[in-house]
C-alpha cells in the first residue's frame, strides 16, 4: 500500500521552491519540485497548475471583470509572431498558464495531457519537461517582479 500523497506536504514545497527561484536558487528549487513529478502525471499537472496560479497572480488580481487574457506572439524584434511557430514546450506553457488563468481549466487539463502521448505516459518527454520549466520560469518572473513592485512603493508616514 503506498501513502497519499501530502498536498500540504506539496504546497509547502511548491512555494518553498519558487522562493529558491526568486533568490536564483534554480537548482534547489528543482530539486524540490523533481519528487512531485516523480509521482507521475496527475501529481505533475497540479503542481503546473499552482505554477501557473503563482504565475498568473498579478495579472488576475489587476483584470478587469468580465475579460479574458489572450496569448500574443512576439519575435525578437517586437513585430507580431505566432504561437504556432514556438517550439512545443514554450508553446504547451504559454497556452496553459493563458488557459489556467482565464479559468478554462479543462482547456488546460487537454493541453497538458496531449503532452502526455505514448512513451511520454511513463517517462517525461523533453518537451514536456521544457514546458514545466517554462511555467517554473513565468512564476519565478511574475512573482519577482511582483515583489519588486511592492518593495519600492512608497511606504505612507
Amino acid at each position: 500500500m503506498t501513502d497519499a500523497p501530502d498536498h500540504d506536504a506539496d504546497v509547502t514545497r511548491i512555494m518553498t521552491a519558487l522562493a529558491h527561484g526568486i533568490h536564483g536558487r534554480h537548482q534547489a528549487a528543482m530539486d524540490l519540485l523533481m519528487p512531485i513529478m516523480q509521482r507521475g502525471p496527475q501529481a505533475t499537472c497540479c503542481m503546473l497548475a499552482a505554477l501557473a496560479d503563482a504565475a498568473t497572480l498579478n495579472a488576475r488580481r489587476h483584470q478587469p471583470p468580465g475579460t479574458h487574457f489572450g496569448l500574443a506572439a512576439l519575435h525578437l524584434d517586437g513585430s507580431p509572431g505566432d504561437i504556432d511557430n514556438a517550439a512545443p514546450g514554450p508553446r504547451f506553457a504559454a497556452r496553459f498558464v493563458t488557459a489556467w488563468a482565464n479559468g478554462d481549466h479543462p482547456t488546460a487539463y487537454a493541453l497538458y495531457e496531449a503532452m502526455l502521448t505514448g512513451e511520454a505516459k511513463r517517462t517525461m518527454s523533453d518537451d514536456l519537461a521544457i514546458g514545466i520549466r517554462t511555467v517554473y520560469d513565468m512564476a519565478v518572473t511574475s512573482l519577482r517582479d511582483m515583489r519588486q513592485r511592492e518593495n519600492s512603493k512608497p511606504t505612507s508616514p
